[in-house]
């Protein structure tokens, strides 16, 4: 999430087109990776206490609801792009 968090403009008071994407993306990994244990309610709590605006916080809450409510993996998301936004955390 610090990643993310890295890529998101922290002025604006949503998170906008690139931003819900990057967002969309790494939340699809995370359920790639079985790792989404948390839920979306305490990453809005993150983002808020990490000087996320509210209501961007409130976008990511809802994107992690969505991401992480479906079953199976993503099919959209491919081996090679896990593994590539999987270096980035490293």
């Amino acid at each position: 999430m610090q990643v993310l968090m890295e890529s998101v403009n922290l002025s604006d008071t949503t998170l906008g087109a690139p931003g819900r994407e990057r967002a969309t993306e790494y939340l699809k990994v995370l359920r790639y990776l079985e790792h989404h244990r948390e839920p979306a309610t305490n990453l809005r709590a993150w983002a808020v206490s990490h000087n996320w605006h509210p209501k961007a916080a409130d976008e990511l809450e809802k994107l992690a609801t969505k991401t992480f409510g479906t079953a199976g993996k993503p099919r959209d998301l491919s081996a090679e792009t896990v593994q590539r936004l999987k270096g980035r955390w490293t």
